[in-house]
């Protein structure tokens, strides 16, 4: 029998959260068969034996970094669909359903990709945080970004055809596949295709930082082709006890109240009495050092290179 779907687990000393996903992947409704590789990328605690635990084929990439541990992953993958998912995820019972449903139905798909939803939020941000989730995917879309993240799957011969995972670059390595796919093929985004992830990064750099000094900077960094990526160090915290991740719908069911916040914004800043269109090209220039001059001030911040009162001082 033919293994249809290859889901692809790189790790990094990723013992206390491992555990959990490898668990809701033994849980699938998926009747076809599947195999799931964690690749070990010089990990020194227990997700070797964690994984073998769970019977799980593990391979080992030694030079560190996330897209080389998906290439030595989506390499050794025999699967017809190659699914990622990172190892602090907890999937649905009817995720890799989902996944090849979705390619069966549509035989123009090469790739495709869902929200990430967060397991130990609480219901006030859920309320924000599910429906933009979705909505940054569209916008990214419409902007013709890449828009898919580390929850995607490709067919296997599609993923060849790029060459592989960008290993120059240290962020957005999703984006950037996500950009290879379209320039072969179709790609799409499955709202029905979502998954959980920890909240550690953001618990870990506070609300704050984890926006303006990870997301945003990134996303910014990436936009300039700028390769200094801010809070890219490992973060290991505990997982909270017994997650219960909540079914979307409820959330999903604020998403116009989202859209219409984000498109009063978008009318007030319209509204705007016009500038002379100099005064606009220099106040974009300066915009733009401004910006980098804040990502480069978290850079060190985080690093322990500048006291966080410096932060506050750059203009």
């Amino acid at each position: 029998m033919n293994i249809k779907i290859s889901v692809v687990i790189p790790a990094y000393n990723e013992e206390l959260f491992l555990p959990r996903l490898l668990k809701s992947l033994k849980k699938q409704t998926f009747k076809e068969k599947f195999e799931v590789i964690v690749v070990d990328n010089n990990s020194t605690d227990k997700t070797v034996s964690v994984a073998k635990s769970f019977n799980a084929k593990v391979v080992v990439e030694k030079n560190q970094g996330y897209a080389q541990s998906c290439n030595r992953g989506f390499f050794a993958a025999k699967g017809e669909i190659i699914a990622r998912a990172d190892a602090d995820y907890v999937v649905p019972e009817g995720w890799l359903q989902e996944i090849y449903d979705t390619f069966k139905k549509d035989s123009s798909l090469i790739g495709i990709g869902g929200p990430t939803y967060p397991l130990e939020s609480t219901w006030l941000e859920n309320v924000f945080y599910y429906p933009f989730v979705l909505i940054w995917m569209y916008i990214l879309k419409v902007f013709r970004r890449g828009y898919l993240f580390p929850n995607m799957a490709v067919k296997k011969e599609a993923f060849y055809k790029t060459g592989g995972w960008n290993t120059k670059i240290a962020f957005g390595e999703d984006q950037n596949m996500c950009v290879q796919l379209k320039e072969i093929g179709e790609v799409g985004i499955v709202p029905n295709m979502y998954v959980y992830t920890s909240v550690r990064k953001l618990r870990f750099l506070g609300l704050f930082k984890h926006l303006f000094g990870y997301s945003f900077a990134n996303q910014i960094n990436m936009a300039f082709g700028i390769q200094k990526f801010v809070g890219m160090e490992s973060v290991r915290v505990v997982p909270l006890q017994a997650p219960r991740p909540d079914k979307p719908g409820f959330y999903l069911f604020f998403m116009p109240i989202v859209v219409s916040m984000l498109v009063l914004l978008g009318t007030i800043f319209l509204s705007v009495k016009p500038v002379q269109a100099d005064v606009i090209k220099e106040g974009s220039k300066l915009a733009i050092v401004h910006i980098q001059t804040k990502i480069t001030n978290f850079q060190k911040q985080l690093t322990g290179k500048l006291p966080i009162s410096n932060i506050q001082n750059a203009h």
